[in-house]
């Protein structure tokens, strides 16, 4: 099964590995929109843009799971994100 960073996922799948379950989780990372936009702003500016824009996805795999998913935060919580420990606080906690 395939699905993304969404933490009900990962806290199922946690729960679920010693029942045999495995999943794999391509990332898309939950900044890429403002990231659009802060290039679009550039460029209505005048400043010089890169056509295309090649951004690192992380594929979360059983391997990797420990590091995403956040039993202590609820299921709508997207894992790959920038935003910081007390911003993440602030929003979900």
């Amino acid at each position: 099964m395939s699905g993304e960073a969404n933490n009900g996922l990962l806290k199922a799948w946690k729960d679920n590995l010693e029942n045999g379950f495995d999943s794999i989780a391509p990332c898309s990372p939950t900044s890429m929109s403002a990231d659009a936009l802060d290039t679009a702003i550039r460029a209505l500016d005048g400043k010089t843009v890169h056509l295309n824009t090649i951004i690192s996805l992380p594929v979360i795999t059983s391997d990797t799971l420990e590091d995403y998913v956040r039993m202590d935060l609820p299921d709508s919580f997207w894992n790959y994100t920038i935003l910081t420990s007390d911003q993440i606080d602030a929003l979900y906690t």
